[in-house]
């Protein structure tokens, strides 16, 4: 059986440690669901970037959220992004990769195209904050 998390039985999570960000970072969570509020989310995405000062990605972490039981790291996505600047061109591939060996249930295929579009969306709006 697979676990989300390592916690025993009585055990409780109290601290959690954040790496301190640096001039070039930046970050956003996207999400997109039925209704407004109050709702689980159809697809979201989490990214963080790292762009030195002239605009090339330095390091990237893009997370997928309800793609799977557990939030779904991009990899492939993030080598994509590895020292290149942000434009539109870029950040669609990134928004493709991110999707690479995706094998959605049936009935959520349609999860795909709204992950990707999210992705895209994320990216952008971080490459030009």
């Amino acid at each position: 059986m697979q676990r989300e998390n390592l916690l025993e039985r009585g055990e409780i999570l109290t601290t959690a440690w954040l790496p301190a960000t640096t001039p070039g970072n930046r970050s956003t969570y996207l999400q997109v669901g039925e209704r407004g509020a109050f709702d689980w989310p159809l697809a979201a995405v989490a990214v963080v970037l790292d762009l030195a000062p002239d605009g090339r990605c330095r390091d990237a972490r893009l997370v997928l959220g309800a793609a799977a039981p557990i939030p779904w790291r991009a990899r492939a996505a993030e080598a994509l992004l590895a020292g290149r600047k942000i434009d539109e061109a870029v950040a669609a591939a990134a928004g493709e990769a991110a999707l690479e060996g995706a094998s959605p249930l049936p009935g959520n295929a349609y999860k795909l195209k709204l992950l990707g579009a999210l992705a895209r969306r994320a990216l952008l709006a971080l490459s030009t904050a």
